[in-house]
């Protein structure tokens, strides 16, 4: 059996000697906490999100299109840590070590375990890391620099800076997908892990211990800053924000769900069995986020009376 406090080194040795870069003199030391498949799942790791990190583009130099999940995760212990493990948070890079660890535990691609374990069951027939020119041809532009001026966007592209290279099979991004799939994927989570076929595809009890929250007040503080500006009363459990405050917003305790770079928002109510997923492919543009959530739920309590 696998762990949430196991060491990352036990499953991937390239992460035994971790060291520690000080933001505020430049000093590099040996980590000297271990960092754990815990760390990992609440942004706690102390990685970044430097995609162009040296360590990065080395294996990709020498390795090119071929260089596989595992290939570049195994970089990553090679630029020092922002910060100790478990005592800040920061999104990065953490969920991309998750996927090479699925790698390691099932012997299959990160893909591969994903069609199998979770997209097939839950009937997502258009989601996944494959790119072809059929599946390019019919994907939304992403629109990116939009001008509150004119409203108009500088760029428009269809390429994920996530896919760093062909093998490449992101733990954090870079899954192609459409509404209709990934409304599925929430229905399945908001039903106990339960699919629209009746198929049970994770355990309810592993669904509520993915939305405790999991940080202390350092890392809340950090949270808040950084991640759920404009969204009052969250924390982050394992991979997903959480509602620890109902009482300052018109969510219930336990709302999870998580935003996309681009937009896309979900939250998952599995008490009043309520769900919402919404997409846009806007950079830049405002998120209205709160508000989509608010008039749901005010939806919600009119349709209750």
């Amino acid at each position: 059996l696998y762990c949430l406090d196991d060491p990352v080194y036990e499953y991937i040795p390239e992460f035994r000697d971790i060291t520690v870069k000080d933001e505020k003199t430049g000093e590099i030391r040996k980590a000297e906490n271990t960092l754990t498949i815990r760390h990992l799942f609440t942004m706690s790791g102390g990685l970044d999100y430097d995609l162009a990190a040296p360590n990065i583009l080395k294996v990709k130099k020498e390795k090119g299109e071929n260089a596989s999940t595992l290939d570049i995760v195994k970089s990553f212990p090679k630029k020092p840590l922002g910060f100790e493990p478990g005592t800040h948070y920061r999104y990065s890079l953490c969920h991309d070590v998750l996927g090479a660890l699925i790698e390691v535990w099932s012997g299959m691609s990160f893909g591969e375990y994903l069609k199998k374990a979770v997209l097939e069951p839950v009937g997502m027939t258009r989601t996944g890391f494959e790119r072809n020119a059929t599946i390019y041809d019919k994907m939304a532009y992403q629109y990116f620099g939009f001008d509150q001026r004119d409203g108009r966007y500088q760029d428009k592209h269809k390429n994920c800076v996530y896919r760093l290279s062909e093998r490449y099979e992101s733990g954090g991004a870079g899954l192609y997908s459409c509404v209709e799939d990934y409304a599925k994927f929430v229905d399945m989570l908001c039903n106990g892990g339960v699919t629209l076929s009746g198929e049970q595809v994770i355990k309810k009890e592993t669904i509520d211990l993915m939305r405790k929250d999991q940080l202390d007040d350092v890392r809340r503080a950090d949270f808040t800053r950084d991640i759920a500006v404009g969204k009052i009363g969250y924390s982050y459990g394992l991979g997903v924000r959480t509602m620890i405050k109902p009482e300052m917003s018109p969510s219930a305790f336990g709302e999870f769900g998580w935003d996309g770079a681009m937009g896309a928002y979900m939250f998952i109510d599995p008490a009043n069995e309520f769900a919402l997923f919404y997409a846009q492919h806007e950079s830049g543009a405002a998120w209205h986020h709160v508000e989509i959530r608010d008039a749901a739920y005010r939806g919600l309590r009119e349709w209750a009376k």
